[in-house]
């Protein structure tokens, strides 16, 4: 859902930005969940042609931001691409800097940037993990409904960021979304196992965008 709900945001304030999704731990081929495809097709949205993939190193080497849905699904993509570190955010962080998320993630990057002791870390880990956007799959159409209005407010806080002068310090946004659970309602994002999200690749997709 993040994919397309992204894709759409852009191109209604004319931003001209790629997004994809793939994940850890993706059944390639998989489509959408009937639950997603049935709350994307209410907002004017087709996710029955969408495919599921894996996250490959070549994937999230090219991405210019990858935006994961939760902190363990962050920390995943940070234990499999470290030199990633500083272009791998939750939805909720990357947005608007006066927020909890914000801070929270702040917090947590000069820690990785320094020699905090392990349960500091872990510390910070969680603090970041409340402001997490649950997977929904497995649940209830209601359940898929919130989940796409949470996806939806945090894509605009994304947008808002990236489209100012110094939003993605003028790269190219290349926007990827992971999750580290099984098949959902849409893709993981770019994530790798590993400190702070799941320890082991999860099925998922991610969403990734690029401005051409």
């Amino acid at each position: 859902m993040a994919e397309v709900l992204l894709r759409q945001a852009a191109q209604a304030r004319g931003a001209e930005i790629e997004v994809t999704s793939a994940g850890l731990g993706a059944r390639e081929g998989e489509g959408a969940a009937e639950h997603a495809v049935a709350v994307m097709q209410r907002r004017g949205l087709d996710l029955s042609a969408h495919r599921a993939r894996r996250l490959t190193p070549e994937l999230a080497g090219s991405a210019d931001l990858i935006l994961t849905m939760t902190a363990s699904q962050k920390r995943m993509v940070l234990g499999l691409y470290p030199e990633l570190r500083g272009k791998v955010f939750t939805l909720r962080e990357y947005g608007r800097p006066d927020t909890g998320a914000a801070q929270a993630g702040s917090r947590l990057e000069a820690l990785l940037a320094g020699e905090a002791d392990a349960r500091e870390l872990e510390a910070a880990w969680a603090r970041l993990a409340e402001y997490d956007i649950a997977d929904p799959f497995g649940s209830s159409l209601e359940t898929y409904q919130r989940c796409a209005q949470e996806i939806d407010e945090a894509v605009t806080a994304v947008l808002d960021r990236l489209l100012t002068p110094t939003g993605a310090a003028g790269a190219q946004p290349a926007v990827t979304e992971a999750r580290a659970d099984g098949a959902s309602a849409e893709e993981q994002t770019q994530a790798g196992q590993g400190a702070g999200s799941d320890a082991q690749p999860a099925p998922g997709n991610e969403s990734e965008a690029r401005r051409p």
